[in-house]
């Protein structure tokens, strides 16, 4: 039954990769492979190359995220074997300790999410399971094959999140007393970072740069912070899973390769939310390897001791992730006939804006194909949304730091090209780019309100402006760069 409720959850990930709408991140990294390369300013390549290797299925949403569905996949086999050889050698139950580890990837409500959506999440968290795999099989049987089976999950991993530079450090120490294979690991996946270090050394080290200053801003020092970031965990990954895990990790009696690759990153991690943010998904991973060291307790355990709290404690965690399939299915088409029952405009309402984005695209590329115009916005999801529904390039403007990536895709504007800049609110509201595209044009008009129904309702306003006769360093001005 249990084994039934890990295929059917695998299964509605995928429905829910294809009935969903493309939203902005997800765009962003669709163009990226679209520009291929060993590494990206915002992440590693992983994410891209992930998205590129199934663009032949389609160009349709289902399409673009197959890659990270099929991790999500490959994430609970490899957990699942994971979990049942370490059992297997100690004694255990592999069965009962491979379904533990496998409804540990599925009842969370956060895994949703990163296999069922394109993010950095989907090939990093595949990597990290496969490492535990191919790991255990280096500690239990030592041998070549094993050994580069983890150097080449880990080059993965490496080449997918800058937190697999933790999971490196976690193996090395865990097969430190094998020193002929721990060294074979070690140099397998440094070549396959190779492309990544290049590319960064030939980039002024973009990713590196902006994985340690980029994304971060110290908010000060605050003892809360670190509570505040446990209870959000608690919250994405459901109360049972997250007992079953401390409860596991608090009488630690199980191999050193998972509190190696666990432990010492969720220690880093509690430190600097002292003095800033920490987002959750960043402990997806050390999830993964508390994961196993709950599913060997439970094997472990005989089976009048079975603790069948902690089973139960999983009905929140299915309580969660039907809220967030309820959502995805059910919520757009229930919020459709309440606006058409009681006249509820649906303007700037979050969720649904994705669902006004191929209406968008088109009613957008009529007016820049028309006008012979370059579309300017500053948001690099919506950008990449409306190439991804209405083949319109995206040229980024602004000063925010992320979606930086996208600046290289357009480096220059034609001198008196005429210019369409696009939002989600007037530009009566954002004094500072009125003042820029006023420094950048010799005038800026009004353009049209661009209302999008979904349906027969009105959803989404986008307001527009026409800037005319672009100067010759109109982009420079755009971009909040220095103007020599």
């Amino acid at each position: 039954m249990l084994w039934g409720l890990v295929a059917l959850l695998t299964i509605l990930r995928l429905v829910a990769a294809y009935t969903l709408p493309i939203t902005g991140d997800e765009a962003y990294y669709w163009e990226w492979s679209r520009h291929l390369a060993a590494g990206y300013v915002d992440h590693p390549a992983g994410v891209a190359w992930t998205v590129a290797a199934f663009q032949w299925l389609g160009h349709v949403p289902g399409a673009v995220r197959f890659g990270f569905w099929l991790c999500g996949l490959l994430t609970t086999v490899a957990l699942a074997d994971c979990a049942a050889r370490f059992a297997r050698q100690a004694g255990g139950d592999p069965g009962r300790a491979a379904l533990v580890a496998a409804l540990g990837t599925t009842v969370v409500p956060m895994f949703a999410i990163a296999f069922g959506t394109v993010s950095p999440d989907g090939p990093f968290l595949a990597a990290w399971a496969c490492t535990l795999d191919a790991a255990a099989a280096c500690l239990l049987t030592p041998g070549l094959a094993p050994a580069l089976a983890t150097g080449v999950a880990l080059g993965v991993a490496l080449e997918s999140r800058a937190f697999g530079v933790a999971l490196l450090l976690g193996v090395c120490l865990a097969l430190r007393h094998q020193r002929r294979w721990v060294v074979c690991v070690a140099v397998t996946a440094g070549v396959l970072a190779l492309p990544l270090l290049y590319w960064n050394a030939t980039h002024g080290w973009a990713t590196v740069v902006f994985t340690l200053w980029g994304r971060h801003t110290n908010e000060g020092f605050a003892l809360w912070r670190p509570l505040v970031m446990l209870a959000e965990v608690v919250a994405v990954l459901g109360i049972g899973p997250a007992l079953l895990v401390a409860r596991a990790s608090w009488r630690p009696t199980c191999p050193p390769l998972l509190l190696w690759t666990s432990l010492p990153l969720v220690a880093l991690l509690l430190t600097l939310s002292l003095w800033e943010r920490v987002e959750t998904y960043w402990l997806l991973g050390p999830y993964l390897s508390l994961t196993v060291v709950a599913a060997l307790r439970f094997a472990q355990a005989p089976l009048e001791r079975r603790p069948l709290a902690q089973i139960a404690a999983l009905i929140p965690s299915l309580g969660l992730i039907a809220l967030l399939y309820l959502l995805v299915f059910a919520a757009f088409p229930c919020a459709h006939l309440v606006a058409q029952r009681w006249h509820v405009r649906l303007h700037r309402a979050g969720f649904f804006d994705m669902y006004a984005m191929p209406s968008l695209a088109l009613a957008a590329r009529q007016l820049v194909v028309q006008r012979h115009a370059v579309l300017l916005t500053d948001g690099y999801g919506l950008s990449s949304q409306l190439d991804f529904y209405g083949s319109i390039p995206p040229t980024i403007i602004g000063y925010d730091w992320q979606g930086r990536e996208a600046r290289a895709w357009r480096t220059s504007l034609p001198v008196h090209q005429l210019g369409l800049f696009l939002d989600k609110v007037p530009l009566s509201e954002r004094p500072d780019f009125r003042a820029q595209l006023a420094r950048a044009c010799t005038r800026v008009v009004p353009g049209p309100v661009l209302a999008i129904g979904l349906g027969d309702i009105p959803a989404a306003r986008f307001s527009t402006a026409w800037c005319i006769d672009m100067k010759p360093q109109a982009l420079t001005i755009l971009r909040w760069e220095s103007v020599s």
